[in-house]
């Protein structure tokens, strides 16, 4: 026997249903989330599911059995011995946006020809696979969480592939203003005529970022704040010697403006060469908010990664009082714009790669997550803490 255990935040499993007819027919269907494939006498594959209750993009309280076993799944994932942080924290987030699961089960094996079925379904669903070793997902010695390509996430002793990648996403409906209003529906319309100038796909689906008539933008010296906590973070992953980062937080106190993960890091007397790689990138989300702040006349299209050299020399020659004194915070429109267009790059890079495929028109995925994330904050799209914000497309 052989089986595994797909997750989504999709709730409407019709394209499931009639992929699984028009491959593995005849199809009955004994329970609303139950189906038998193949013979009736001897099935192929047997699915059965479950789903919550009410449908949310949180985990917010346990409500029947399929929350609680999210529950349980997200407390086993967050004390996993998992070396790259971002990567647990994003399965976590993942986690806590699942709707629907549903377990497949080959009494003897997988038929010939299952993987080609069943990739289709995970790049629908954005699935999150669970497995034991089988024929299809070999790659841990033991239980482990897949990506929808079918790259090892984490096992149980918390080793992964580190090509591996986890998409997230959350409904429209889950949007706290369902109905647009106009300047929401025009920049969305903006970026869409942005997106179709430089040949990049785009999904019409995508809601638009909040309305400037609502939106709760941080305020200047958040901002800046913020700048100066991701200035030092950076130095220290690049590798900068002790006396000049500690001569950088004489001149600009940056550490009081750390986060929490932001100041394990700083205290860690030697953090491992992810921890430092995942610092350095934060120079780009730095990038983004020297934009929003006007020490940078445009955010221009993220097809190359920023020069921090620069970044940094515009910071170099002004004390923190003058640095503050001389930044002036976009209007809203500016960067709900930035955020809107960043937001459908972000979702392009993101179909790609679940195809397999090279980002379009040279974006740098890299580059526009750090982006995305800087401007998600900035814009308190979920209305998170540096450390929790979320990039779902």
């Amino acid at each position: 026997m052989e089986r595994l255990t797909l997750y989504t935040h999709a709730t409407d499993l019709g394209y499931l249903a009639e992929h699984l007819a028009t491959h593995y027919g005849p199809v009955s269907q004994p329970e609303p989330l139950a189906w038998l494939a193949g013979p009736p006498a001897s099935p192929t594959l047997r699915l059965s599911g479950r789903q919550r209750t009410q449908p949310d993009y949180q985990l917010r309280e346990v409500t029947d059995e399929f929350t609680q076993n999210l529950a349980g799944m997200y407390g086993f994932v967050q004390q996993l011995p998992m070396p790259d942080a971002d990567r647990q924290k994003r399965l976590l987030t993942k986690i806590t946006t699942l709707n629907t699961e549903i377990t497949i089960t080959a009494d003897v094996g997988f038929p010939a020809g299952f993987r080609a079925w069943l990739a289709p379904v995970l790049a629908h669903y954005e699935a999150l696979v669970f497995a034991e070793p089988n024929s299809l997902y070999a790659a841990s010695a033991g239980q482990g969480f897949y990506d929808p390509a079918g790259r090892l996430l984490t096992d149980t002793s918390g080793t992964g592939d580190a090509a591996a990648d986890l998409p997230v996403s959350i409904e429209s409906k889950y949007y706290d203003e369902p109905d647009p209003l106009p300047d929401q529906l025009a920049r969305k319309a903006r970026s869409e005529q942005a997106l179709q100038a430089r040949g990049i796909p785009f999904a019409a689906s995508l809601p638009p970022v909040a309305s400037e008539t609502t939106a709760q933008l941080r305020s200047q010296d958040a901002v800046v704040d913020r700048a100066l906590a991701l200035t030092y973070v950076a130095l220290k992953g690049e590798g900068v010697p002790a006396d000049s980062l500690a001569g950088f937080e004489r001149a600009y106190g940056a550490r009081r403006h750390l986060s929490p993960a932001e100041q394990a890091f700083a205290d860690d007397p030697a953090p491992d060469q992810q921890a430092r790689v995942n610092a350095t990138w934060r120079y780009e989300a730095l990038h983004a908010l020297l934009w929003a702040l006007g020490y940078l006349p445009e955010l221009n299209f993220p097809d190359h990664p920023c020069d921090p050299g620069h970044d940094t020399g515009l910071l170099a020659p002004l004390s923190e009082a003058e640095f503050r004194q001389r930044a002036r915070l976009r209007p809203a429109p500016e960067i709900l714009d930035a955020a809107d267009l960043t937001y459908r790059y972000a979702w392009a890079c993101v179909d790609a790669r679940l195809k397999g495929q090279t980002a379009p028109a040279g974006l740098e995925s890299g580059v526009v997550h750090e982006r995305l994330y800087a401007l998600n904050w900035l814009t308190s799209r979920f209305d998170e803490e540096w450390d929790d914000v979320s990039t779902d497309t």
